[in-house]
């Protein structure tokens, strides 16, 4: 049954009044998740809503099972808009929606591989190993947990197209990461990320005012973090040549230069207000 509503007002003086709630059985919408290639996908997310907006706010959701198959409601009659919202080793912003009725079936949703970055993530003989992984530029950044069902493996959706770092980080501080450019209308797929032992580096700053911190390893930015007043922040990053900026927007406070050693923790004060 689906859960109906009625807006009820209720005068100064009276003490009740009555009040008919017509219910409705209520409506199904059933459907499958693949992929461009036709594979099912399995343990991501589906939103259903009347007006979909970017924070979830209202929506019903579901889960596709290991057949990519998904059931929402129940509804009331009407039209509805669903998107994935990512799952098992995707994520990304939400795709575009796709406009059904309520007790359709047979919907088949298309995950989209235009604008995505996919890959694996392997250790030195080529194993696949579970890690968190990052898609980084500056001022933003999008993480998820490598799949349970491949493992390993991981895919973003929905980006736009520009220049990406992608970084990844085990448990037990083996990082990888490599820069990536995504063209209009194409997508990256095959990445694969060798965790090595990392380096890991501190940085603090004496400005009493907002900072950033990107740490650059070659090309590609391998950790983009706040880092407060009087606060020491942590990053674990490749060993090797280094460069760290500490910066606010597009202004640039400060740049250090290092060789991180692998196994090993670099302390990095930025000294910036005169007399201290």
């Amino acid at each position: 049954m689906a859960p109906a509503g009625q807006r009820v007002e209720l005068h100064p003086g009276t003490p009740s009044r009555r009040v008919d709630l017509v219910g409705h059985r209520g409506l199904w919408i059933r459907g499958r998740l693949q992929g461009e290639d036709g594979r099912a996908l399995a343990q991501v997310q589906i939103g259903c809503g009347r007006e979909l907006n970017p924070w979830n706010a209202g929506e019903l959701q579901a889960l596709a099972n290991d057949e990519g198959r998904f059931r929402i409601g129940p509804l009331f009659p009407g039209t509805y808009q669903l998107r994935t919202l990512g799952g098992d080793g995707v994520f990304g912003w939400p795709s575009e929606a796709t406009t059904v009725e309520a007790g359709a079936s047979n919907v088949v949703l298309v995950l989209p591989s235009r604008h995505s970055i996919g890959g694996r993530v392997v250790d030195r003989e080529g194993r696949a190993v579970d890690a968190h992984v990052h898609l980084l530029r500056q001022n933003s950044s999008l993480g998820q947990e490598t799949s349970q069902r491949e493992q390993g493996a991981f895919l973003f959706i929905a980006l736009e197209p520009d220049t990406y770092s992608v970084q990844a980080e085990a448990p037990d501080g083996r990082v990888a990461v490599r820069s990536i450019v995504l063209a209009e209308g194409t997508r990256v797929e095959g990445i694969v990320l060798t965790l090595e032992e990392g380096t890991r580096i501190g940085v603090r700053h004496d400005l009493e005012r907002y900072a950033r911190c990107a740490i650059w390893a070659g090309d590609a930015l391998a950790a983009d973090s706040s880092v407060h007043y009087g606060r020491e922040s942590f990053e674990t990053v490749p060993a090797g040549p280094l460069r760290i900026e500490l910066y606010s927007g597009d202004e640039i406070f400060a740049v250090r230069e290092l060789i991180g050693r692998a196994g090993r923790v670099e302390s990095v004060e930025f000294d910036l207000v005169p007399g201290d």
